[in-house]
């Protein structure tokens, strides 16, 4: 069932040097209970994507819809029916936990926002905590007394308190270190299982895309140029940009070398100056004249959509790789490894 519906979603930030177009024309739905990733370069646009959907900022075109209701400004999104249904859990725990304010009184401010009735408020706290692995003492504490994988659980459980359908994870495991990260991504699994929340996960890092998602969108200069599947975009990606994104991931196992890919080249387009063709067109080695003149619809091919001229030639270029089972084998023994190396979770 879908759960979230965005369509068309234009966003411009006005500056001295000219419009910024953060987003160009971006559609995306979500599904009830699946993880959507969301990757690219720094501006491709992924945390402004992020950013509209929990209603932070307005879109200048398009709409996005939760729940078959319109939430495409900051009024909608505080609708009764809405409001405290999509949540947002930040990179840095910082910007969700006042450091003046004891941990668990801060997991709990949400539901003042609510009007949710003090006296559920303690039953509440019991249970999101215990979902996230946080002693008692320690919600007790201020955020400075927490490590940074504790705060990260605190700012997952001030978003789980008000029973979320829809969580946008920003970059939530980019500060951590690797078994804090390890810690973080099993949890998030855990509360999938037991909550039915559906996530949002943005990130740059690829490896916990590939573990946590089930679909991934491939975003560069404000517009989505591939989506499907996770495993068979990292599989056999079908645009040149998704190709070059994935020739930069780093893998937990040294020993395993990644085969070479298509190759991007020169500066990335300013946002200022779009060109009138597709926004790839001078980094990439399968450019065509049609590239030049003309932009790119985002439109299906075989198992995924591909914003991309090209993709029939890409078939022929992108064999499928077996190099991502090495991958998943390599990945699964370093999260448990990880995991189990804490003994707990805690850190």
């Amino acid at each position: 069932m879908k759960i979230l519906e965005v369509k068309d979603v234009v966003k411009i930030f006005k500056t001295k040097g000219g419009d910024v177009r953060a987003l160009n024309g971006v559609s995306l739905d979500i599904n009830e209970g699946k993880t959507v990733g969301v990757v690219g370069e720094s501006g491709s646009g992924k945390t402004t994507l992020g950013r509209l959907i929990v209603g932070l900022i307005d879109p200048n075109k398009g709409s996005i819809s939760f729940e078959q209701r319109s939430i495409g400004s900051k009024v909608n999104i505080r609708h009764p029916d809405i409001r405290g249904k999509i949540q947002l859990v930040f990179q840095e725990p910082s910007e969700s936990l006042d450091p003046r304010i004891k941990v668990g009184d801060s997991i709990c401010e949400p539901l003042k926002g609510l009007g949710v009735e003090k006296s559920s408020w303690n039953s509440k706290l019991k249970n999101v905590s215990e979902k996230v692995s946080l002693e008692e003492e320690q919600l007790s504490m201020y955020p400075s007394q927490l490590s940074a994988g504790q705060q990260q659980r605190a700012g997952i459980a001030r978003a789980l308190i008000t029973d979320p359908k829809l969580i946008v994870l920003d970059e939530p495991t980019s500060a951590l270190d690797p078994t804090a990260r390890a810690e973080i991504l099993s949890m998030l699994q855990d509360v999938q299982k037991d909550f039915g929340v559906s996530y949002i996960y943005i990130s740059h890092d690829l490896s916990t895309v590939r573990y946590l998602t089930d679909e991934t969108a491939v975003m560069y200069l404000g517009e989505i140029v591939e989506f499907g599947e996770t495993s068979k975009i990292f599989t056999r990606p079908s645009h040149p940009y998704s190709t070059g994104l994935l020739s930069s991931i780093l893998l937990p196992d040294p020993d395993i070398v990644m085969d070479e890919s298509l190759e991007l080249s020169g500066e990335i387009p300013s946002p200022i100056n779009l060109p009138k063709g597709c926004f790839l067109e001078s980094r990439c080695p399968l450019s065509t004249k049609e590239c030049q003149d003309n932009h790119p619809d985002l439109i299906p091919s075989d198992d995924r959509l591909v914003r991309c001229f090209e993709v029939e030639k890409m078939k022929d270029i992108v064999q499928p790789s077996s190099k991502f089972e090495d991958f998943d084998k390599s990945f699964d023994d370093f999260m448990t490894k990880r995991s189990s190396s804490s003994g707990q979770l805690g850190n």
